[in-house]
Order: C-alpha cells, then structure tokens, then sequence
C-alpha cells in the first residue's frame, strides 16, 4: 500500500464503526467517508464523482465485460475472483477502501474487465466516468504516480500471496487467510468475527469448502479460534498465539 493510499485507508477506517444517522436517513459513516475521498482527488473527479453502493453478494463488475467507469472504495471489502478452467471461480485479492478499480484495465489500453468483483459485504465506492479519469491520468502527473504506485503495490501483494499459498497445507492457508482478514479488519478490536463465509475462505484460498471445515475444526480444537453461532471469532489473544504458531511452522518448514 502506498503512502497515500495508507494515509487515506486509515482515515477511513478511523469512521468505519459510527453509526450516527442524520436528517434525511443519511448515515453519518458514509457522509464522512464520501467527504474524505473526495479531498484525495484531482478536480475535475471531484466534479464527477458519484457514490454507489454494493449489497453484500452483489456482483460490481464482471470479468469479460466492457469497462465503462472507475472506482475508488471507499468502505467495505470486495473479493477478486476469475474462472478456472474446472467452471469454479476462485477469489485471489481483495479490494478495500482506499483501492481503486478499472486502474489495471484503463492504464492497460484493454477496456475489458479483467476480473469479476463481488461485494463480500455492504460496500460503497466513487464512481467516475471513464474518459474523465483517464484525461486526468494523462493531465496530472501526481495522479497517476498515485495509480501506479497503488496497482504495483496490489500486484506485488497478489503475487506474493498466492506464492507463499501455492504449496502450504490446508490449515496453514486458512490461518494464513485469518491473519490476513484480521489485519485488513481487526481496527483494533478485542473480538473480532469473521464474516466471510466458508464457501468464500475456500474459493480464495483454492480448496474446497470440506477442506476449510476440516481445517477450522482443527484449530478450534487447538483453541486458536472459537466458534458462535457457526462464525469464526478470534480474540486478540487467540490472534497471537496464531500468528505465533504459523511463525513456528514456517520455521519447521525452513529446515
């Protein structure tokens, strides 16, 4: 993550639990959050920006398709997935607040999208007109030093996630899978849920849902997870001792 895309990540995350609502049915979370995104854009996007919303489940973009706007994320969290040849589709990256969307298909001259997004819970973004974003590209040298930096750095962590996934058991993925969710969504909380459903840990992850079940129950038996009301809970002190323990196995991998 770029400097600038932490600096933005963090100041939306700081609003992600108000739940204050204002005249109108409005949520205060979104009023902020649209305000704060709209301070990190040239001008002329800022002219043009247009929130939406994404329902959990709902499908953003889907791969194959024309590409006809940009996004910034502004809160929420969307999966990346692709079709494999077996007919599954398999989630590889996530997009979160701060992230943009279509950078990867305009700045490649391709407007076909690449992948297919899904909202794996309530999300929202800013919306831009395509030719709109890509005259600023071309006009403000900052902007796009921004959009590089930020696609090189997704890039480079979608690489070198699924490297270190390729070869690892079942149970060192999904505690590598719950390390990560917890850094992307922990904000600091004692207790922490995993929202996202075994079917989409598996799809991520490259195996199948028996296999996460397996794995999960595996761990609970360590006591490094608990289980309410079949969701997946991690406390901070259970967080530790994860990360503690995938520490320890990748060690005794080493020799």
């Amino acid at each position: 993550m770029s400097f600038f895309e932490k600096e933005v990540f963090d100041k939306m995350s700081a609003y992600k639990n108000k739940r204050s609502d204002v005249q109108g049915g409005e949520n205060m979370e979104q009023t902020e959050l649209i305000k704060l995104s709209m301070q990190t854009l040239p001008e002329k996007l800022r002219h043009s920006a247009q929130p939406v919303w994404f329902r959990k489940n709902e499908i953003v973009i889907r791969k194959s398709e024309p590409t006809t706007s940009a996004y910034l994320m502004v809160s929420g969290d969307l999966l990346v997935q692709t079709e494999f040849e077996d007919g599954n589709y398999y989630g590889f990256a996530h997009i979160l607040p701060g992230r943009y969307i279509s950078d990867l298909e305009i700045l490649s001259g391709r407007l076909i999208n690449a992948v297919t997004l899904v909202a794996i819970e309530d999300s929202m973004a800013l919306r831009f007109p395509l030719d709109v974003f890509m005259e600023c590209l071309d006009q403000d040298i900052e902007f796009l030093r921004v959009i590089t930096y930020g696609l090189a750095d997704a890039m480079f962590d979608t690489s070198y996630g699924r490297g270190q996934n390729q070869y690892a058991d079942s149970r060192k993925k999904v505690m590598r899978y719950l390390l990560r969710y917890m850094q992307n969504h922990g904000n600091g909380a004692d207790v922490l849920t995993i929202r996202t459903t075994r079917q989409s840990i598996a799809a991520e992850i490259g195996v199948n849902v028996k296999t996460v079940n397996r794995a999960v129950k595996r761990l609970q038996e360590q006591a490094l997870i608990h289980i309410e009301h079949g969701k997946i809970v991690l406390t901070t002190r259970q967080l530790e001792q994860l990360a503690q323990a995938m520490e320890e196995s990748q060690e005794a991998a080493a020799f």
